[in-house]
């Protein structure tokens, strides 16, 4: 069973590097010790530039912004969190961070400056103008994502995928006989729209070991055809969670999507917290193909829209879901069955169009 994990992508960044090493004061976040080396160096008032704006990204922020560190976060892309939410949904978030950090998009990061080993600033540059602007920093630390490890695979003939991870089956199986690989260095099916996946998160990596022991052993365990890529998140204050693929994954897919902004608790019942909610379904089928949510409690609400799209729930069905409801604790219509309602409006106008 191959379970070598993957290592931290780092960005070609000009002088990023002194002799082969990061400079002093550039990290990546990947074991304990990474972790343990940025603790060390945090201090109150100091400034810290992160580079990615993911999940990984996001959190560090959350944590150096806690510890009284001025913040910079700096992201390649458009939008941040773009492989977790859509643009529509991300863009209430980033207006709340702006107002407790400094976060640059569509920026790349292209010289690191030292002084005697150690980092001193960046130098960022808008993808679009090309126009450059100079940070100065204390701590950079780097969260562009991984790469998968799979020279051991490679040397004993193991298939490798288009993500650059091992390809395995539904049983953790690799192309060669009796070889299993598990976690961050493998690739698998999206559910939704059967596309190679990079597998990543640890909910993912434990069903993998789950199945690759059984069937190691002897036994029998299939994963589904794919993974629904439930993720959950929170940070400065702000909870988010997801299901199935972002929008811009799915333009091969006819997607119809609703979205609404609920409470808590019912509007007439003191300390309602807000929830915005994103569905999107197959405007054919009517099956629900995916689900985004910020706002309170909204992991939860997310694991029933993962086991409905599991199941195959069609959208007209799952509107009708009877959820729990009292005053204090919650609405008398939750706002995953109102999503619903909106979407299945939509998708009903769209289809009487000749």
């Amino acid at each position: 069973i191959i379970a070598t994990g993957a290592k931290p992508s780092i960005p070609p960044i000009h002088n990023i590097q002194k002799n082969g090493t990061l400079l002093d004061g550039v990290y990546v976040l990947r074991t304990i010790d990474d972790g343990k080396q940025i603790s060390s160096c945090i201090k109150n008032g100091g400034k810290a530039t992160i580079v990615g704006a993911g999940l990984i990204g996001l959190e560090m922020a959350d944590a150096l912004y806690k510890k009284g560190m001025d913040v910079t976060v700096v992201e390649l892309l458009p939008d941040i969190l773009a492989s977790t939410l859509d643009s529509d949904m991300c863009k209430p978030i980033l207006k709340e961070m702006s107002e407790k950090i400094n976060v640059y998009t569509n920026y790349l990061v292209i010289k690191a400056e030292e002084k005697e080993g150690k980092i001193k600033g960046v130098l960022i540059q808008d993808k679009e103008t090309n126009k450059e602007r100079q940070l100065k920093t204390d701590v950079l630390v780097i969260a562009a994502g991984t790469k998968p490890e799979t020279m051991l695979a490679e040397s004993i003939g193991c298939k490798i995928g288009k993500t650059g991870g091992i390809v395995v089956d539904e049983r953790s199986g690799t192309s060669v006989k009796n070889v299993y690989a598990v976690g961050d260095c493998t690739q698998y099916s999206d559910f939704v729209t059967n596309e190679p996946l990079s597998v990543g998160l640890g909910s993912i990596v434990v069903r993998q070991g789950i199945a690759a022991g059984i069937n190691a052993a002897g036994g029998t365990y299939n994963l589904p055809k794919g993974f629904l890529l439930t993720r959950t998140s929170k940070f400065f204050g702000i909870e988010i969670a997801a299901v199935g693929p972002v929008k811009d994954a799915c333009q091969n897919i006819p997607v119809i999507y609703g979205k609404f902004k609920g409470s808590s608790l019912p509007e007439y019942f003191p300390g309602g917290k807000p929830i915005s909610m994103k569905v999107g379904v197959h405007e054919k089928t009517g099956e629900v193909l995916s689900a985004q949510a910020v706002g309170y409690n909204t992991a939860q609400r997310i694991n029933t829209f993962a086991c409905a799209i599991l199941s195959g729930v069609n959208v007209e069905d799952f509107k009708k879901l009877e959820t729990a409801y009292a005053p204090p604790i919650a609405p008398t219509l939750d706002v995953v069955t109102l999503v619903c309602d909106v979407a299945s409006l939509k998708r009903m106008r769209k289809r009487r169009i000749p």
